[in-house]
């Protein structure tokens, strides 16, 4: 039977909604990623809320509380799910620490998932396999990618990311 796995959700695009009143993007209390494992049928993956934040606001004292969740958990398998513009420097700061004695996965989205459910799901989809069954190491799963860090790259014409 495979691992379990962790789920993180820090927020990003995937997780955002529009607000009427403030004519901006925010966050829910709750994160949509509890309604997708809930209707994924995951039963074996417990989903921790960390601070939903974008992440162009993410700073290294956000990537510690990240640490500091794994380290709780005592989770071989991690999936985070972060926004898109800062989720390699993330990646690269979760292998510094991880890198050879556990399997995280970081996904996201360019569009919220309550707007475009399709993006998300396929992203969030791929990313929990690969985080159930890739070898240790800290990948990067995005639009049908899963991947070293440093193997990928957001292009700034599209916003999608593909291959270095």
């Amino acid at each position: 039977m495979p691992e379990q796995v962790l789920i993180i959700a820090t927020g990003g695009t995937f997780d955002k909604k529009y607000h009427p009143v403030k004519e901006d993007m925010v966050f829910d209390e709750a994160s949509i990623v509890e309604q997708i494992v809930e209707v994924s049928h995951i039963t074996d993956a417990p989903v921790v809320r960390a601070r939903l934040i974008d992440s162009l606001d993410m700073d290294d004292s956000h990537r510690a509380a990240m640490v500091n969740i794994i380290d709780e958990h005592k989770a071989d398998r991690v999936l985070i799910v972060h926004g898109t513009s800062t989720i390699r420097e993330t990646a690269n700061y979760l292998a510094e620490r991880f890198a050879h004695d556990k399997t995280i996965v970081l996904t996201g989205a360019l569009i919220p998932v309550r707007y475009d459910p399709v993006e998300g799901a396929v992203n969030f989809g791929l990313a929990f396999g690969a985080a159930r069954y890739l070898a240790p190491g800290v990948y990067v799963s995005l639009h049908g990618l899963a991947v070293a860090p440093d193997k990928i790259t957001k292009q700034a014409a599209t916003g999608f990311f593909r291959l270095v």
